[in-house]
């Protein structure tokens, strides 16, 4: 949704990592996820979660690649290749997912943490904030 709605790549992947950030943790999914892993002794446990991580990360890739791709010259600051960068972002959203569970960080926190981190893991380019004017000196 964000993809398609947002004027760059760059700036639909600031808002899904701000949405992220917001809800992250909040549906309990992850603990499915999690507690998967303690059945991968299953061959066909094992084959479903490996699956389902290689398609997120595909998706992920897809993005930064495209988000590296709208870049303006000069301005791809991507930190990490796409490859890497994503296992990263899925990485940074287990720990999100774990920290929201542990009560170790507020919502704004995590909402901070992930916008911030996942941008610069991600290479969005940084926005500029809008210079503020200096009063004109009073006259006398």
């Amino acid at each position: 949704q964000h993809l398609t709605a947002s004027g760059s790549t760059a700036e639909a992947v600031r808002k899904i990592l701000a949405e992220e950030g917001a809800t992250r943790g909040e549906t309990g999914l992850h603990r499915l996820i999690f507690a998967g892993l303690h059945e991968i002794d299953d061959p066909e446990v094992r084959q479903a979660l490996a699956a389902m991580y290689r398609r997120f990360h595909g998706f992920i890739v897809g993005v930064l690649e495209s988000q590296a791709g709208s870049a303006p010259k000069g301005d791809a600051s991507q930190a990490l290749p796409a490859d890497l960068g994503a296992w990263a972002l899925i990485a940074l959203g287990s720990f999100t997912n774990v920290a929201h569970d542990l009560g170790v960080f507020t919502s704004a926190t995590q909402k901070r943490f992930m916008t911030h981190a996942g941008v610069a893991l991600a290479g969005v380019p940084k926005t500029k904030s809008p210079r503020r004017r200096k009063p004109a000196p009073a006259r006398a």
